[in-house]
């Protein structure tokens, strides 16, 4: 039998005063126990003092809107934008799926030919920032390379 403060244990963690222990109670949550702190994650990644502890709560969101909230956030705004194209990959929808960032990552992590096609196409419309292009081009595959310069 699973003691009711055993199960609690994860989310009274997320509180302690020290980062260190509030970082790995948020790596160790289950996806099932993730799941049903998602709101108390997002809060953390939001405001918690610690830049790892809020890197922590990106990796363990798993709705990408609560994630586009973060792309604004200099210290997450990778993390976040990774997150987010992650998800979207494994067909969850998302209404940050337009951003610049999120795009570059979408590109980067594309399983087809015809996903990289679709992309590039969105690219050309969506990112007008010379230095998101210029890191995407950088980043990219070689054979992504030639297609994205032509932009």
């Amino acid at each position: 039998m699973v003691k009711f403060g055993k199960l609690l244990k994860g989310k009274d963690r997320l509180g302690d005063a020290d980062p260190e222990i509030r970082r790995r109670a948020i790596q160790e949550l289950n996806p099932q126990k993730g799941e049903s702190l998602q709101a108390e994650l997002a809060d953390l990644a939001q405001h918690d003092s610690d830049i790892p502890v809020r890197l922590a709560c990106v990796e363990k969101l798993t709705e990408p809107d609560l994630l586009g909230v973060l792309l604004d956030q200099p210290a997450l705004t990778q993390a976040a934008a990774t997150r987010i194209a992650t998800l979207m990959g494994a067909g969850n929808p998302c209404s940050f799926a337009g951003h610049p960032l999120v795009l570059r990552e979408r590109l980067l992590i594309a399983g087809s030919d015809e996903e990289v096609k679709e992309l590039i196409e969105e690219i050309t419309h969506g990112i007008s920032d010379l230095e998101i292009l210029l890191d995407l081009v950088l980043r990219a595959k070689q054979e992504l390379r030639e297609p994205l310069l032509a932009l």
